[in-house]
């Protein structure tokens, strides 16, 4: 069988050989817009972050496994995998550590004026302010309680925080002490004092985060978006932030990407910025090729698909 690896993912020697020793001979695609060529449209498996940008699903012959290394997959063709009857399955799990590492880090350099700090550190000046914030008996609101959600909540209870979970259907999950379906957020915002964004990009998480929402939100509360850009009104929350109507907000993606240099939410001192680096990590890598042998060996083998999607 034949596996097509795009140059999203760097795949190194040891799990090359890995792969080969299933009995895979190694195709190397280079960037995913990049054309297919026909040997590659006779490919059993497909290895990549979103390939279909550069390719037309119709042209894969044999396609029988699409291994995403992504874990959302709101922007992949799902239903013409299924209809095709390829199996797909995500990087689900691969990412939620370093993401719920991050979200606790942002929340922290809120609480604790981490950037007033380094701006002194940076202008020589010595200036104590003890007003500080504890994550103690904080009401932590998780909009998404999938695999990033509860990664999230499992590092906020080790801080003694109230975790509070949102999913769509009030189905419980592990690590929180509240579950509420979605349609409850809104009636409960003024009583958060923390807000998580950890949500895919649905209909319904568009601008989730409105204007109505952050005008509920008490002056010491906080927002952390790890989720999906759209999911935040972004125009909203700067006027929020510039009226200092809330503490602070930390965003890791956006409505647009690059953030346009001449966006106004750059120069505000209460929100931190990153470039949509949050699932970054040492082990990332290793995740991904972990995966992607399971489910190459399960293909070879009959086995069972791990985040089997379709």
């Amino acid at each position: 069988m034949k596996v097509v690896l795009t140059k999203g993912q760097k795949w190194h020697d040891d799990i090359r050989e890995k792969i080969q020793a299933l009995g895979y001979e190694i195709i190397d695609h280079g960037l995913e817009t990049e054309p297919f060529t026909d040997e590659e449209y006779g490919c059993d498996v497909l290895v990549g972050l979103d390939p279909f940008k550069g390719a037309d699903i119709d042209k894969f012959t044999n396609l029988k496994l699409f291994q995403a290394t992504s874990a959302g997959f709101e922007n992949l063709p799902v239903d013409r995998l299924r209809e095709k009857g390829i199996v797909f399955a995500n990087a689900r799990d691969v990412y939620s550590v370093p993401i719920a590492e991050f979200t606790v880090m942002r929340i922290l350099e809120i609480y604790k004026k981490a950037m007033k700090f380094r701006k002194q550190q940076s202008e020589h000046i010595w200036e104590k302010d003890f007003r500080l914030q504890e994550i103690t008996d904080k009401r932590a609101a998780i909009l998404g309680t999938g695999s990033i959600g509860m990664q999230i909540a499992k590092r906020l209870k080790a801080f003694d925080a109230v975790t509070i979970g949102f999913n769509r259907s009030g189905k419980s999950a592990e690590y929180f002490d509240e579950i509420h379906e979605i349609d409850e957020f809104s009636d409960m915002v003024s009583g958060l004092d923390i807000i998580v964004v950890a949500l895919p990009l649905n209909d319904g998480s568009v601008h989730i985060i409105n204007r109505d929402i952050l005008e509920k939100m008490h002056k010491k509360s906080i927002l952390i978006n790890v989720g999906r850009g759209q999911s935040v009104d972004t125009k909203a929350l700067y006027n929020v932030l510039k009226n200092e109507s809330i503490m602070g907000a930390a965003l890791d993606v956006y409505e647009e990407e690059p953030l346009p240099e001449d966006n106004p939410l750059w120069d505000l001192d209460n929100l931190i910025f990153s470039p949509h680096t949050c699932s970054g990590s040492n082990y990332m890598n290793k995740r991904v090729y972990e995966l992607t042998y399971a489910n190459l060996k399960a293909l070879a083998e009959s086995g069972e698909f791990i985040n089997r999607i379709v």
